[in-house]
C-alpha cells in the first residue's frame, strides 16, 4: 500500500493512537484529526472540512469523553481548524465566521474550562493572530480598494440562514447589518455593539476599506 494512500495514513494512525489510547472516542477523534490533516496537506480542503465537521460535533457531545484536553479546547480547535481550511480555499467570509465562533468560545469560558490556566491566554493569541492573517490575505485578494461585494455570500450555504439572524441574540431577520462589513445582522445598536467586543472586531472584513 502507498505510503500517501488514505488507508495507509488511517492504519497507521489507528495503530498509533490505539497503543496509548485506551478510551476509544478520544482515540477515534484523534485519528479523524490526523485524517483531516493529511488530507489538507493533498490540498483536499473541502475532504478535511469533512473530518474537522466531525470532531466538531463530538466535541459538542456531552457523551463523549476527552481526557488529555478539555472540551472547550477541543471544540475551539476545531473551529480553527475549519476556519484555516477556508481560508486556504479563500473562502474568507467562511473563515471569518469560524474564527468569530471560536474567539467567543474561548473568551466566554472560564478559565476552569481549560486544561491549564494559560491555555486559555496561549488559545486567544492563536486565534487572533490566525485572524489577523485572515484579514492580510483578503486584503491582497479583494485588491487595493478592499471591496467586498455580495458574491462572497456564495460561499455560504443556500440552506444556512444564520447570516441572517442577530449575532448576538439569534432573532430571525434582523433588520441591521454591521456597517463596515454587510455580512452579519443586528436586531438593534446595542446587539451590534455587543458583538462587535464579543469578537466580531477581530474578523471583520469591513475593515479592509478601513471602517
Amino acid at each position: 500500500m502507498h505510503k500517501n494512500s488514505y488507508y495507509y495514513v488511517l492504519g497507521r494512525d489507528f495503530e498509533k493512537v490505539a497503543r496509548h489510547d485506551t478510551n476509544y472516542d478520544a482515540a477515534l477523534y484523534r485519528i479523524i484529526n490526523k485524517v483531516g490533516e493529511w488530507y489538507e496537506g493533498q490540498k483536499e480542503f473541502r475532504a478535511a472540512i469533512w473530518c474537522y465537521n466531525l470532531n466538531l460535533k463530538s466535541a459538542k457531545d456531552t457523551n463523549i469523553q476527552f481526557p488529555t484536553r478539555s472540551r472547550k479546547e477541543s471544540l475551539i480547535s476545531q473551529l480553527c481548524y475549519i476556519g484555516l481550511a477556508n481560508k486556504r480555499m479563500d473562502n474568507f467570509v467562511v473563515a471569518a465566521r469560524y474564527y468569530e465562533d471560536a474567539i467567543v468560545e474561548c473568551s466566554t469560558a472560564n478559565s476552569s474550562a481549560f486544561s491549564a490556566p494559560e491555555v486559555k491566554n496561549d488559545l486567544m493569541k492563536m486565534i487572533s493572530g490566525n485572524a489577523k492573517k485572515l484579514q492580510e490575505e483578503a486584503k491582497q485578494w479583494f485588491g487595493s480598494t478592499g471591496r467586498i461585494t455580495s458574491w462572497e455570500l456564495v460561499s455560504l450555504d443556500d440552506n444556512d440562514n444564520t447570516h441572517k439572524k442577530c449575532q448576538t441574540c439569534g432573532a430571525d431577520a434582523a433588520p441591521k447589518k454591521c456597517s463596515a462589513c454587510h455580512l452579519v445582522s443586528y436586531c438593534n445598536v446595542k446587539c451590534q455593539s455587543s458583538h462587535w467586543k464579543s469578537g466580531h472586531k477581530q474578523v471583520c472584513l469591513g475593515k479592509l476599506r478601513g471602517k
